[in-house]
């Protein structure tokens, strides 16, 4: 029996509710716990659009903002639309159009990164600041972090090595935060739109709806032109240094530990394939592919062996 089309309005107002109530949970679960939770902010509003369209999406989106602002101020409910209510809703139409997880996942990174910059500036300016004041202070609240860890691990004796490793960490996460912000913000919200379609594909499944299947990892590859990307941010510094233009010089920067990210999981992928073929378990995989990760000489030169398998095609995938 088919159902009238005021029945599925109702339908969708009803889901719409649950779903608003379901992002406003995780919001204030997220904002007090600081867990990994913010991971999945943008799958209710996802789900409410892909099952019932963009309308449906977007007020879903509107109520939870609504009831975030007011628990926790107007300045929540604003960032709670740009990092839970407009992602959700993009990729929700991605999903419900039917495109390709890949798409899905690079078009809802691309807008979750525009968002997620629009949020770090409205909320500088909030506080009467300005954004390059914010990273400042972001900078400072992180070393100062490191600073009490630091003292911590001087108070129990944990020697003169990890005191070491612990200044070399600061060095680095100035770094990041000073040289390669963009680059990480890029990474995260392509990470955050994976997972998201993730979790929102399982929902779907479940509810005997359809979504383009995840590839397995094991065949993951990056195509012969991703090589630019590289190529050019490793071009832009000289071309920055020649003209005295620091911004092209940061932006090649950026765009080279982007391209590099993108190798080392393209390499990971192949190592995954190798291990698999020889028949080791996938708890040692993982154990493996996280120590080659965090090892620092292991994880400078992977990148580069993604580099080389998306021109020769050691799996012959393509």
């Amino acid at each position: 029996m088919r159902e009238n089309p005021r029945t599925m309005s109702t339908r969708a107002i009803v889901e719409g509710a649950i779903f608003a109530a379901i992002a406003i949970a995780l919001y204030l679960l997220g904002n007090a716990t600081q867990v990994v939770i913010i991971l999945a902010y943008p799958v209710p509003a996802a789900l409410i659009a892909q099952r019932h369209g963009l309308k449906a999406g977007l007020m879903a989106s509107l109520v939870a903002a609504l009831g975030i602002g007011m628990t926790l101020g107007p300045i929540h409910g604003i960032i709670s639309l740009l990092i839970i209510g407009v992602p959700g809703v993009v990729l929700g139409i991605c999903m419900k159009k039917g495109f390709s997880w890949v798409s899905s996942t690079l078009i809802t990174g691309a807008v979750l990164t525009f968002t997620t910059v629009a949020d770090f500036v409205l909320g500088a300016f909030a506080i009467g600041i300005t954004p390059q004041k914010s990273l400042e202070e972001l900078r400072t609240a992180m070393m100062a972090s490191l600073e009490t860890t630091k003292n911590f691990y001087a108070k129990i004796n944990a020697g003169a090595e990890a005191m070491k490793q612990m200044d070399a960490m600061a060095e680095q996460m100035s770094f990041v935060v000073s040289k390669l912000l963009p680059a990480m913000v890029v990474i995260s919200s392509l990470m955050t739109a994976l997972i998201a379609y993730s979790i929102t594909r399982a929902v779907i499944i479940r509810m005997k709806g359809k979504a383009d299947p995840i590839t397995k990892f094991e065949k993951w590859q990056l195509p012969v032109w991703f090589s630019w990307f590289p190529i050019i941010g490793l071009a832009l510094p000289l071309i920055g240094g020649y003209v005295k233009m620091d911004w092209v010089t940061y932006l090649g920067n950026n765009l080279f530990t982007s391209a590099m990210m993108f190798y080392m999981v393209h390499s990971m992928a192949l190592l995954w394939f190798y291990l698999n073929q020889k028949g080791v378990p996938k708890f040692l995989r993982f154990i493996i592919c996280g120590f080659l990760y965090i090892t620092p000489l292991t994880s400078g030169i992977l990148p580069y062996a993604g580099v080389v398998d998306s021109f020769y095609d050691f799996r012959k995938l393509r």
